[in-house]
């Protein structure tokens, strides 16, 4: 949370009425990365800190948002590569990275 001081409590102070969209996303990877299921590619992850990167329509984005929920829920870490950045962003972000998107 940016601000923890929010003079309200945004749990208690606010109730659901309507779900105004949802959206579907898909687990990709390159074949090269020798990985078969999402438990395979998080085993990976874990054992290859900084190495993966995701890429997304934008920092702050759901599609940014949903790769870092997965690298926190992995207990791992990654990069996200903003899709029309991504060649520069990815060399900078994770230079090391064999699996940045090309």
């Amino acid at each position: 949370m940016i601000d923890k001081d929010l003079g309200f409590d945004p749990v208690a102070d606010f109730k659901p009425i309507a779900q105004l969209a949802s959206s579907t996303y898909f687990l990709v990877v390159r074949p090269s990365l020798a990985v078969s299921t999402a438990a395979e590619l998080i085993a990976y992850a874990r054992a290859h800190p900084n190495q993966l990167s995701y890429g997304s329509i934008g920092t702050g984005s759901s599609t940014h948002l949903a790769g870092a929920m997965l690298a926190s829920a992995a207990r791992s870490t990654s990069c996200t590569c903003p899709t029309r950045a991504r060649r520069r962003w990815c060399r900078t972000c994770c230079p090391a990275s064999s699996t940045s998107p090309s």
